[in-house]
C-alpha cells in the first residue's frame, strides 16, 4: 500500500506542508518511472521487468493514492500562497528600505513605486511584481517570495535599459535620418504639415534606419545588431535623446509635441518622460524640429 500523509495542520508552516505532499507524490511516480527507466537491450532487463512490477502496487491503489493527495496538494498550495501575500508587504517594506539606504529617490504609485527610470508594479494579492519602464513592460510578471527577488528583478530591469541605449552619436544621426526620410515621404504625399510627424511613424522609421545604418556600416551579410528596438526600449532612447540637449547639434534637433486627447486614447502616442522618478510622465504623439533643442 502506497502510504498517504496526514491532512496538513493549518498551524505548521505552510511552505514545509507543500514540500511533504510533493515527497509523497515523487514517491508515487518512482516506482513508475523505475519500470519505465530499465533499458529493453540489458542483458538482465527482463529480470528488472519483472521485480519492478512485483512491486508496483495495483491500478485502482495508485489513483486513490492520487485523488487522496490531490485535496491535500490543493490545501497546501493555499496555504503557501496566503504565506506568500501574508509576507508581501514585509518583503517590500525591506526592499523600500533598501532603495532608501542608497540614497536613491523613489516615488509611490497606487500599485508599486517609481525608483529611479524602473517603474515597480505589484500585485500583492498575489506577491507578484513587474518593472515597466515609461509604462511599458520590460519585466514579465514574477513571483516574490524575499527581498532579494525584487532585487534581482531591478537588476534586470537595469541591465535592460542599458544593454538597449545606443551610442550619443548614433542616437543623433539616426533620428535625424529618421525624421528627415517620414517627412519627406509627408512631402511627397502632400500632406498639410509634413514637418509634424506622428511618433509612431517615427519609431517605425527609426527602426529602419537602424537597420540601414548596420548594413552599411558591416558586411552587408552580416548580422543585423539593432533588429528588434521593444516599445519601451524606443521610449528609453528618446528620454536619452532629450537628456542630451545642447550636445544635440542645432541643424539636428528634433522636438516632441503632445496631441489631442483623442490621439491619446486610440494610443497614438508614446509615454516618455521615465528617466527620473521625480517627474511626471508625458504623452508625446508628434516629432518636428526644434531649433531650441531636443524638448
Amino acid at each position: 500500500m502506497l502510504s498517504v500523509m496526514p491532512e496538513p495542520d493549518d498551524d505548521t508552516d505552510a511552505d514545509a506542508d507543500l514540500k511533504a505532499v510533493l515527497l509523497e507524490f515523487r514517491k508515487l511516480g518512482q516506482q513508475i518511472f523505475n519500470l519505465g527507466s530499465i533499458k529493453p537491450a540489458a542483458a538482465d532487463a527482463v529480470e528488472q521487468i519483472e521485480k519492478a512490477i512485483s512491486r508496483l502496487p495495483p491500478g485502482e491503489t495508485i489513483g486513490r493514492a492520487i485523488d487522496e493527495l490531490r485535496p491535500l496538494l490543493d490545501h497546501a498550495l493555499a496555504q503557501t500562497r496566503q504565506q506568500r501575500v501574508r509576507g508581501f508587504r514585509h518583503v517590500e517594506s525591506l526592499f523600500i528600505q533598501q532603495v532608501r539606504d542608497r540614497g536613491e529617490y523613489l516615488r509611490e504609485q497606487n500599485d508599486g513605486w517609481r525608483i529611479g527610470p524602473l517603474e515597480f508594479e505589484f500585485r500583492r494579492s498575489a506577491a507578484y511584481a513587474r518593472v515597466l519602464y515609461n509604462r511599458e513592460e520590460l519585466v514579465k510578471w514574477t513571483a516574490v517570495a524575499e527581498a532579494a527577488d525584487l532585487e534581482r528583478i531591478e537588476a534586470r530591469g537595469q541591465m535592460l535599459l542599458e544593454k538597449s541605449a545606443l551610442p550619443d552619436d548614433l542616437l543623433i544621426n539616426v533620428l535625424w535620418d529618421a525624421y528627415m526620410r517620414a517627412r519627406a515621404d509627408h512631402s511627397a504625399q502632400r500632406r498639410q504639415s509634413p514637418e509634424i510627424v506622428p511618433i509612431l511613424e517615427f519609431y517605425a522609421e527609426v527602426r529602419i534606419a537602424l537597420v540601414r545604418h548596420d548594413v552599411r556600416t558591416k558586411r552587408p551579410e552580416a548580422k543585423i545588431v539593432h533588429a528588434e528596438m521593444p516599445k519601451w526600449a524606443f521610449a528609453y532612447n528618446l528620454d536619452r535623446y532629450r537628456s542630451i540637449g545642447g550636445r544635440v547639434p542645432e541643424e539636428q534637433r528634433l522636438g516632441f509635441m503632445t496631441g489631442s486627447q483623442s490621439e491619446s486614447a486610440r494610443k497614438q502616442c508614446v509615454t516618455l518622460n521615465g528617466l527620473d522618478a521625480s517627474q511626471d510622465y508625458k504623452q508625446m504623439c508628434h516629432v518636428l524640429v526644434s531649433r531650441r533643442g531636443p524638448s
